[in-house]
Parts: C-alpha cells; sequence; structure tokens
C-alpha cells in the first residue's frame, strides 16, 4: 500500500512540475501562449488536486484504523466484564 501512496505523490509532483514548466515557456515554448498557459495550469491544478487527494484518503485510512482499534478494544473490555 505504501507503494502505492508513493506512486500518487511522485505523480501529483511530476505532474505540477509540467504544469509549472509549461507556464514559464521552458517546455513547448512554440506553442501558442494562451493555449500553453492554460494547459499548464490545468496541469498545475491536476497536481495538486492529486496531493491533496491522496493526502486525505491517508487521513480517512488512518482515522478508520484508531475506530477499529477502539471498537475491538471495546468488545475486549465487553468480553473480560461477562
Amino acid at each position: 500500500m505504501k507503494s502505492v501512496i508513493y506512486l500518487n505523490f511522485f505523480t501529483a509532483f511530476v505532474v505540477f512540475l509540467i504544469g509549472l514548466l509549461m507556464v514559464l515557456k521552458i517546455i513547448l515554448a512554440m506553442v501558442e501562449p494562451s493555449t500553453r498557459i492554460i494547459f499548464g495550469i490545468i496541469f498545475m491544478a491536476y497536481g495538486v488536486y492529486r496531493y491533496v487527494t491522496t493526502q486525505t484518503k491517508i487521513r480517512i485510512r488512518k482515522m478508520e484504523e484508531k475506530r477499529d482499534k477502539m471498537v475491538r478494544a471495546q468488545e475486549d473490555l465487553i468480553h473480560k466484564g461477562h
């Protein structure tokens, strides 16, 4: 599972970087400026979106693990009480 997380972060970084390079006219300099900038902004936005969704999935998974741990502990207490 960790490899998937690393891959998501890497992809977010690469896509954001490509968008930034497009906006700064480092790559695709021969394309019309308005088109290049629009695509660059789209790529950057997708990179940020991918990063944020990955972070959110990590937080949700951690909360679910804590909840499951609490439920198991509660069940253990109930069984020990009887």
